[in-house]
């Protein structure tokens, strides 16, 4: 697209953020959501930091393919995309690939496969997603440099309090032409004399995806799971849940992480094929929900216990030219058990203290490999790492238009290695000298929110933030997959953050602005590949790297024109900058953001909306790592039928057409990872699916 077009279609999605500024007000109005990933439920209008949510309405209006797709249009938020249906997720220049943007599910942390945990969920099984943008250790303890996702998965709806009967019973259908999906989820529901369920199954299967330069190879999928919940609600307020999860995917990676540069190069170049065989979940979760204890001297209290199994099976052909050459990885494990506390005591009736704690222990029985169908050797230790840290946080009404709030948090995270199996003497002493490492950090923020006028918000914080080395960091050894030497690091140190982010929100019933600043400085930032050398041999080696520094600026805005018309858009800067090298941070996007328009009569059962998902040219950036990206303007279009007001003899059904890359826009993501040892190609950085005709049929009973 010609840049002087795309610069325009960037403009009206400003002047579309703004222009409400200048309406009259209508009888339409925008709604209030309710925000619990701040660790206690409030508004989102009232929170003294950046948060987002996809709500129910929207997951289920736009039904995504997959879990990517719903969060790539929030302000702040893209993604890094390696095939059809996995990938990463990056939140203010930092990818859940790097341990910075950890996954939360339930309020529970999710540990243990941060490049594949996005492929275990199907959309039709969320109830919304939370994301809580900039640091959050104090919050939630460590990786938490760019923010927070929270899955909230679904629940039975029913009445726990009259007889017993079936609810949320529904069977969803899907279909996307651009890779041939199929699948849906089936679930039943039920509640009544205080117990209530929800019983799900899911399932999604893809072939190769279609692009305007053809297929790209290697990028199908398969994707059942289940899940189930039960709850019994014992007393007024006071809940017991037992939740169970069980996956089983197959996904091949078509480029991005690990995959790039890909099978889908010219005849004669490296062609890469990495093939997730299996990818198994098992979990099964523990809840006791409260509303009030001790007479209401706690409240909104909630406790958890998780256990979470994983088991991969991944396939590597380094080249399909020579495909006799392959290695097959195992990873069992880790097993993962965790949890949280949390509850809520009013001090006065201006000021109130959330507190609680998170913990996890992650196992992982070391990490095997076979060549050429061969013997399976033992490649990495086995490992061992406990965290467990405890938070509070106050919120103070200081007057009548100024709000407070702080929080403080203290964290201890232990790791060790067995290393009994290593049987050379020197690379072993590498792992002695290593030995436990324990980090004990502190974290802290403390915000403001203040009320200019009863539509005009300020707010700011500022806030600390850490990672400890992760457990794969800590324990690569080795050539294991790729054919250089991994060197494990004894002396490599958790990074740490600092976070200033100011804004400033304008509510009136029918439009709304929001616009954040902020600057993220970073201390002792870890590179997993640093190059080094071992035994007069290339070898590369986890290492702090100095400091860096990412700022950017986020603008969102939604104006309820009539009953029947909303228009919104957001856009998005991001610059990250490595200051010990003055050379730009990789995976960073450019000028990025959505304009929306949706059409929704009042007396009629359907709606239409169209989006613009954009960016600008990406031209800055690290010549060692990635290549210029050309920017790009993609159209989707959304539609609904309610198809039961049609006639009362047909069962409450939907139906929803929805035409994704609708121009059939030939376009990269710029945070996708590439190989630019190779020339481009499909695969290289990957390109995104062309027009997708989606068709998903909604039954409820």
């Amino acid at each position: 697209m010609p840049s002087r077009l795309l610069r325009a279609f960037t403009v009206l999605g400003l002047l579309g953020m703004v222009a409400p500024a200048i309406a009259q007000a209508s009888e339409a109005q925008i709604d209030e959501i309710i925000v619990t990933a701040t660790r206690s439920a409030r508004l989102a209008a009232d929170i003294p930091r950046s948060v987002s949510v996809v709500t129910n309405e929207e997951v289920e209006r736009f039904q995504a393919p997959t879990v990517l797709n719903i969060l790539r249009d929030l302000p702040g938020v893209s993604s890094a995309t390696d095939g059809g249906l996995g990938g990463q997720v990056v939140i203010r220049g930092f990818s859940t690939q790097g341990f910075r943007a950890p996954l939360y599910v339930d309020g529970d942390r999710f540990r243990g496969r941060n490049t594949l945990e996005y492929n275990l969920f199907n959309p039709n099984q969320i109830e919304r997603i939370e994301v809580v943008r900039g640091p959050a250790s104090s919050l939630y303890g460590t990786d938490a440099f760019g923010g927070v996702i929270n899955i909230i998965t679904k629940r039975s709806t029913g009445d726990v309090d009259g007889p017993f009967q079936l609810s949320d019973t529904a069977l969803w259908l899907n279909y996307g032409s651009v890779n041939d999906m199929y699948g849906g989820r089936l679930q039943v529901g039920g509640a009544g004399n205080g117990f209530d369920f929800l019983l799900g199954g899911n399932f999604r299967r893809a072939n190769d995806y279609d692009t305007p330069s053809g297929k790209i190879n290697n990028s199908a999928y398969k994707a059942p799971s289940g899940d189930l919940s039960i709850g019994y609600t014992f007393s007024p307020g006071h809940r017991v849940e037992f939740v169970g999860r069980y996956s089983d995917i197959y996904r091949e990676r078509g480029g991005g992480q690990f995959g790039a540069p890909g099978s889908t190069n010219a005849p004669g170049q490296l062609q890469r094929e990495q093939t997730d065989r299996s990818l198994v979940e098992e979990f099964y979760s523990f809840r006791y929900t409260g509303e009030s204890l001790f007479g209401g001297a706690l409240k909104n209290t909630e406790f958890t216990v998780y256990r979470r199994f994983l088991d991969t099976h991944v396939h590597v052909i380094p080249n399909t030219n020579n495909p006799s050459v392959f290695v097959d990885s195992f990873v069992t494990g880790p097993t993962v058990w965790g949890g949280h506390a949390t509850t809520t005591s009013d001090i006065t009736d201006n000021l109130s203290i959330t507190y609680g704690g998170d913990w996890y222990l992650e196992s992982r029985p070391g990490g095997k490999q076979s060549a050429r169908g061969g013997p399976v050797n033992q490649t990495s230790p086995e490992s061992e790492q406990f965290s467990i840290g405890g938070f509070a946080l106050a919120n103070w009404q200081a007057t009548p238009d100024l709000l407070l709030e702080g929080s403080i948090r203290i964290d201890r995270v232990r790791t060790s290695l067995d290393t009994s199996f290593i049987t050379d003497p020197q690379t072993r002493d590498l792992f002695v000298q290593a030995g436990d490492t324990v980090n004990t950090p502190f974290t802290g923020s403390i915000g403001a929110l203040f009320n200019v006028t009863d539509e005009v918000r300020l707010f700011g914080n500022i806030g600390t933030a850490f990672r400890a080395p992760s457990v794969t960091e800590i324990t690569a050894v080795g050539a294991g997959v790729n054919p250089v030497f991994r060197l494990p690091n004894a002396g490599v140190k958790p990074e740490k953050a600092i976070n200033y982010e100011a804004g400033v929100r304008i509510l009136y019933p029918t439009w709304s602005f929001e616009a954040a600043g902020f600057v993220n400085e970073l201390e002792d930032l870890i590179n997993r590949d640093a190059p080094t050398a071992y035994q007069s041999a290339p070898a590369v080696q986890i290492q702090n790297i100095g400091e860096a520094r990412v700022w950017g600026v986020e603008l969102q805005g939604q104006w309820a024109i009539t009953p029947d018309w909303l228009v919104r858009a957001n856009a998005t800067y991001t610059k990250g900058t490595d200051l010990t090298t003055n050379t730009p941070l990789y995976q960073i996007m450019p000028w990025n953001g959505v304009v929306g328009l949706r059409w929704q009569p009042q007396d009629r059962p359907w709606f239409i909306e169209t989006t613009l998902d954009w960016a600008v040219d990406k031209d800055r950036i690290n010549p060692a790592l990635e290549r210029p990206t050309a920017g790009y303007a993609v159209l989707n279009l959304y539609t609904s039928l309610d198809l039961q007001a049609l006639s009362p003899k047909i069962p409450k059904s939907t139906l929803r057409f929805n035409i994704e890359n609708l121009l059939d826009a030939r376009y990269r993501l710029p945070t996708t990872p590439e190989n630019i040892a190779f020339p481009v190609s499909p695969s290289n950085a990957l390109l995104q699916p062309g027009r997708n005709f989606l068709l998903t049929l909604e039954f409820r009973y």
